[in-house]
Formats: structure tokens, sequence, C-alpha cells
């Protein structure tokens, strides 16, 4: 199946994630959730704010739609986007963050 997120819809109600309102990638769930499922999931370690999630699926969805050699450069506002999707990788292939030693002075 592949380790990309889920972007269409929401894991939890399977709702169809449109441009509007606030989305969190969530790791464990395999992909993106909306505001109102992520906070009746009681999601307690918000690692990021809520702007950085809808840049990221944003992106994702640069990333889906085209092939690798025909992407143009990709650039984001912050560290909190490579953050999240760092965190992803490490939670989807069973790493752990301490797996990479050199990671405090690259984040």
């Amino acid at each position: 199946l592949g380790i990309f997120p889920i972007r269409d819809n929401c894991v939890f109600c399977d709702e169809e994630l449109s441009g509007d309102g606030h989305i969190y990638l969530l790791s464990d769930h395999g992909g993106f959730s909306c505001d109102d499922c992520y906070n009746k999931a009681n999601e307690t370690n918000r690692l990021y704010k809520n702007a950085d999630g809808r840049e990221l699926w944003q992106l994702l969805g640069i990333i889906a739609a085209n092939r690798y050699e025909d992407l143009d450069k990709l650039s984001c506002s912050g560290a909190g986007v490579v953050t999240q999707l760092f965190h992803f990788f490490i939670y989807q292939f069973q790493f752990h963050k301490l797996d990479f030693k050199t990671l405090d002075m690259v984040l």
C-alpha cells in the first residue's frame, strides 16, 4: 500500500477534506483528519500549528498529482511542515527519532 498518507478524506469520519478549515496529519492513523474529528479524538500531542497541516496537505497533493521528474522545486513556509512530514516518515518506517543522531542540527 505504500506510505503516502490518506489525503482525500478524513481518516475518522471519511468526509472529503476540502480547502477550508484546519486539518492535521496523524502518523498513527496514516492520513489527515478534519478539525472536528481531531478534537473529538482527544489528540493531545499537537506537534504543529493548524496552518502547517493545511500547507502539508497542499504540498502532498502536488506531489501526488505529478511525476517526480515533472516536479518543480517545492518550498514550505517553515520548519513545522518539515517536522510533521519527518514524524510521519519515522512512524511509518518504525524508526525512532534517536536513530538520526544529527537530526537536531537539521530541524
